[in-house]
């Protein structure tokens, strides 16, 4: 099932990258992704319909983008979602304004939930 919703993942670890891009492509979402929020500061394609960001990246904090996306009055509308093994993460991901938390590891349907979750409903063709 195709749907016209974009992704964009910001994740350092490669397996785990792939595998995310991978299930979401399944589900019909197109994806971007990012192995740093540098490279993502680089990309130049119109913003997405959501993130999925990890929170610790190799040397940066994934919240900082979540900061910056709802400090921006045109982005602050974009649901982030932030990843992490450490549970402490859900409290200060709230505490950044992201709109959910996701806790590594997880399983495709909890990737799915969350994101279904975030994303309107389609309607039906």
């Amino acid at each position: 099932m195709d749907n016209p919703y974009n992704i964009v993942i910001v994740e350092d670890d490669l397996a785990i990258r792939e595998a995310t891009t991978m299930l979401l492509e399944l589900s019909g979402y197109t994806v971007r992704s990012f192995e740093d929020l540098t490279s993502f500061n680089n990309d130049s394609t119109p913003p997405p319909d959501l993130y999925l960001v990890d929170r610790q990246l190799r040397g940066e904090d994934g919240l900082t983008l979540c900061t910056d996306v709802k400090s921006n009055p045109l982005l602050k509308h974009i649901p982030v979602i932030i990843m992490s093994a450490s549970p402490e993460t859900e409290d200060m991901s709230e505490k950044h304004g992201c709109d959910a938390f996701l806790p590594k590891p997880f399983t495709r349907l909890a990737l799915e939930a969350v994101v279904a979750r975030l994303l309107p409903e389609l309607p039906a063709v």
